[in-house]
């Protein structure tokens, strides 16, 4: 009897490309996809639920690499420099 009811859930089993196959084929994402993701802000362990649309996500990568190459990087300073 337990043979019986352990083969049962094999035999009626699909295939396992039968999911990859019944899933809709779907295009290249676009700029206008909304994308959404949890974030932990600095300080604590609560996240936040952040959505954003592709095009926006990308002006920000833009600005915030943009920032970064305008800095001027100072390597003598800080904590561990011999300039004290």
């Amino acid at each position: 009897m337990a043979a019986a009811v352990l083969a049962a859930p094999q035999a009626s089993a699909a295939p396992p490309n039968a999911a990859v196959a019944a899933a809709p084929h779907k295009s290249a994402p676009s700029g206008s996809d909304r994308v959404c993701w949890d974030e932990k802000p600095t300080g604590t362990h609560f996240p936040i639920h952040v959505c954003a649309n592709r095009d926006e996500l990308e002006l920000r990568r833009r600005r915030d690499q943009d920032a970064l190459n305008q800095k001027p990087r100072n390597e003598s300073a800080g904590a561990f420099s011999a300039a004290h």
